[in-house]
């Protein structure tokens, strides 16, 4: 027996005498060969040129891997299993980088672009309205400020259960603003504003009325002259009701800056309505208070004061009364 000098194998009349070499069967597409296969300690045999053999549930061996190819394109066939042959293909050309690129559209149209003076006219729309919501912010900050339909009825801690409570503001314009709260166990559905009986001094009138609930705010008249006006709403045990009263502050030439507010609320009823009224007259410098069952009586004095503001209690019998209040707005 003689040694193959290239891969230390024996040829087939001999003896190996390398060890791990064996002579196998091996099971090709179409018939069978026996091969010099190099046995691995893992059970996988390997030919000659890196092909790996296993056996198939027969016993047989049969081809499962080969070897990457090294030949560059172009070059020799790499072998297979059975002697066969195939043939390497080369690699296609790569894609140039601005085969990628987009390709103008020459029918897209471009967008219309506003001439400078449109732009010019837009601007100064814009900027108009600004100056105008400021001035209207500015020129009346005597706004009311009931609920809005995001936010929870805010009844301060001052209202009592089944009572009234409210406030008037006296504002350096003469005008009142006036949040009056109604808290009761009894749920109401309808309160009625108007104005106090009697001759008085001249045009009296609210203005921005407001009515919101526990339940929400409610629509209605947003003022009240002569006659009275009527809002309804869902059964509510919390109602507030906001405004703005003009005409009922009277200035004195002297002393300078002296006024009487004449009535500091609206008369507001409702049915059921016989629980105590607390009415806070707030504003300027306040100096007495009275109260009246209308504008015709001789008024007496009521009252006392807290701080800058007067407080006055009526009791259920004369929660209609009217305060007045005389101040200094200078």
């Amino acid at each position: 027996m003689t040694e193959d000098p290239e891969d230390g194998r024996p040829d087939d009349s001999g003896t190996p005498t390398v060890p791990g070499w064996v002579l196998h069967p091996v099971d090709l597409a179409d018939h069978a060969e026996s091969w010099w296969l190099y046995h691995h300690a893992d059970g996988t045999f390997e030919d000659e040129d890196g092909y790996v053999y296993e056996p198939d549930p027969a016993g047989v061996l049969v081809p499962v891997d080969a070897p990457a190819p090294t030949d560059p394109p172009g070059g020799p066939s790499l072998p297979l299993a059975g002697g066969e042959r195939a043939e390497k293909e080369a690699a296609p050309p790569d894609t140039p980088v601005w085969g990628a690129l987009p390709v103008a559209d020459p029918d897209r149209r471009r967008e219309p672009v506003l001439p400078p003076a449109l732009v010019l006219i837009s601007v100064s729309v814009a900027a108009l309205a600004v100056v105008l919501m400021w001035v209207v912010v500015s020129r009346w900050p005597d706004q009311p400020t009931p609920a809005s339909a995001t936010t929870p009825l805010q009844v301060p801690a001052a209202v009592a259960p089944d009572s009234e409570y409210v406030r008037s503001q006296v504002l350096p314009s003469g005008d009142i603003r006036v949040d009056h709260w109604i808290s009761t166990s009894r749920p109401i559905t309808r309160v009625e504003l108007g104005l106090p009986p009697g001759p008085g001094g001249g045009p009296v009138a609210a203005r921005q009325v407001r009515v919101a609930t526990d339940t929400g705010p409610w629509p209605g008249p947003t003022a009240v002259t002569a006659a009275p006006s009527a809002y309804e709403f869902g059964a509510a045990t919390e109602v507030q009701v906001s405004y703005v009263l003009s005409g009922a502050v009277t200035r004195s030439d002297r002393p300078s800056g002296r006024a009487l507010a004449r009535l500091t609320s609206l008369d507001l009823s409702y049915p059921g309505g016989q629980v105590p009224r607390t009415v806070v007259v707030e504003g300027g410098r306040l100096l007495s208070a009275a109260c009246a069952t209308d504008q015709t009586v001789t008024p007496r004095p009521c009252g006392q004061s807290e701080g800058r503001a007067w407080r006055v209690r009526l009791e259920p019998a004369e929660r209609t009364d009217l305060v007045m209040a005389q101040l200094d707005l200078a």
